[in-house]
């Protein structure tokens, strides 16, 4: 099959799934439909697991970074965030990205998808493959570098090593499975909005919702750390990757004498608190 045109990222499950007035067997079925009418256009249309989930999933993640562009991806994130997921995944290509949870029904996104892609309509007819794995559900930070002024604040504070410089000093996300579920710390601190957490559903902002901008105030890191360390940890779960972060910083986990208490909560609470 030629390299795609279209590319349909699943909608992902459980506890991942935005806010949507459609059931899982719903998003399914509108994901269909959208790639049978594209093919009909004589477009190739690639369908993938959810996209969030597939940094490190052999074989799929490498087959993306090849696409031929420029291509567009439909899938249920907002389009900041598929984006820079997309080249977070390796494809360096030119881009246009849709929500399909923005659109009431499959016709009008195909019809957006249409006005995207006019004059990419094949002469014969489309095909749709669909490249199917397990893709366990992740939580980490996405890097939008159209914003990233490379200050590398997210660097310095995260507690969990996430994230790592690369030889020329940009910062990237070298351990993705290393961020704690749940927390977006980093997004509040940077001071560029360019760290985005397309899950958190607590906050369109950090999930880069189009037209939301995260307020940031100076942040006081040492204060953070500080309410980290202070936090009461039971039945701790600290990580060497979080030992090794803290290493030197001072302070002790209560619950197993390690440098870093898991104390999240307080963290976004200190966090929230510098927002307001």
């Amino acid at each position: 099959m030629p390299e795609a045109s279209v590319v349909i990222s699943r909608a992902p499950s459980g506890s991942a799934r935005r806010a949507t007035d459609r059931s899982p067997e719903e998003q399914r079925t509108a994901e269909d439909e959208i790639s049978a009418s594209l093919a009909a256009q004589g477009l190739n249309v690639l369908v993938v697991p959810h996209i969030y989930n597939l940094p490190g999933v052999e074989g799929i993640a490498s087959r993306l970074a090849s696409l031929a562009g420029p291509l567009t991806l439909a899938s249920w994130l907002h389009p900041r965030p598929a984006e820079w997921v997309l080249r977070y995944l390796g494809y360096e290509g030119e881009v246009a990205c849709v929500d399909i949870g923005a659109y009431c029904c499959a016709g009008t996104c195909v019809g957006a998808l249409a006005d995207l892609m006019k004059g990419a309509e094949g002469a014969g007819a489309g095909a749709v493959e669909e490249l199917e794995t397990e893709a366990p559900e992740r939580w980490y930070p996405v890097i939008d570098y159209s914003r990233c002024a490379e200050c590398g604040q997210c660097f310095d504070f995260c507690l969990f090593g996430a994230y790592e410089r690369d030889d020329g000093g940009r910062v990237k996300v070298s351990s993705p499975d290393s961020c704690k579920p749940g927390c977006p710390a980093c997004a509040r601190v940077c001071p560029a909005g360019a760290i985005i957490f397309p899950h958190y559903q607590a906050d369109e902002a950090i999930a880069g919702a189009p037209g939301c901008e995260i307020p940031h105030a100076p942040p006081d890191r040492d204060a953070l750390v500080a309410a980290v360390r202070s936090a009461a940890a039971t039945g701790c779960d600290c990580s060497e990757a979080v030992k090794e972060a803290l290493a030197g910083r001072g302070g002790a986990c209560s619950a197993c004498g390690c440098t870093s208490p898991d104390g999240i909560d307080e963290l976004i609470d200190a966090l929230d608190e510098l927002d307001a």
